[in-house]
């Protein structure tokens, strides 16, 4: 019996008690979601501009500082515009000076200011969420959950078999615990929260 096998056979022989998993669901759940996201939205290096309707959204992006200075624009919003349409595209390399992307978010989460996007949500080309310069967001602030718990039970990858969840823009503090802000996505993630 060689030395792997010994070291497994004793694995196996050790017989230990099952053990019940922890709920997970513990600390102190917050009173107003909405705030929460807002707040934690700064923490994670965005921006969460309010809207009062979806009838205000239109007028809302039109005044996003981004939007007024961007060249090329793809929107999976139906009331907002954009320059750019990603069917019409037949090379990906197309896609790599869009300034800025607008896409709905399924839902929010309040704990991490988390926004769930699926295919549906990004059009054809899944990459277009990290290869634009900007990215906003859309969503209700009646479709924003508490915690990654609830957020897990409401992401329904039966529909689309792709889904991730974004929080603020791309950042990374590998190299010499720098934060760099953009290193490898959109310089900036805005949430439009509706409602």
């Amino acid at each position: 019996m060689n030395s792997r096998a010994v070291v497994l056979s004793r694995l196996r022989s050790q017989k230990r008690a099952s053990a019940q998993l922890p709920d997970g669901r513990f600390g102190t759940q917050c009173i107003d979601i909405a705030k929460q996201f807002v707040e934690n939205t700064k923490i994670v290096g965005g921006d969460c501009i309010k809207v009062t309707d979806s009838g205000a959204l239109g007028t809302a992006v039109r005044e996003f500082k981004h939007y007024k200075t961007a060249t090329k624009v793809f929107s999976q919003i139906p009331a907002i515009t954009g320059n750019v349409d990603l069917d019409a595209l037949t090379n990906p390399r197309e896609l790599a000076d869009i300034d800025l992307a607008i896409l709905p978010g399924r839902f929010a989460v309040g704990e991490n200011a988390a926004v769930w996007l699926d295919l549906g949500c990004l059009g054809p080309h899944r990459a277009i969420f990290v290869i634009a310069q900007h990215l906003a967001l859309v969503v209700g602030s009646d479709h924003i959950v508490a915690t990654m718990h609830d957020a897990y039970e409401q992401a329904n990858l039966t529909k689309h078999d792709f889904g991730v969840f974004v929080s603020g823009p791309s950042k990374t503090a590998d190299i010499e615990q720098s934060l760099v802000v953009g290193a490898h996505g959109p310089r900036t993630c805005s949430v439009f929260l509706v409602g």
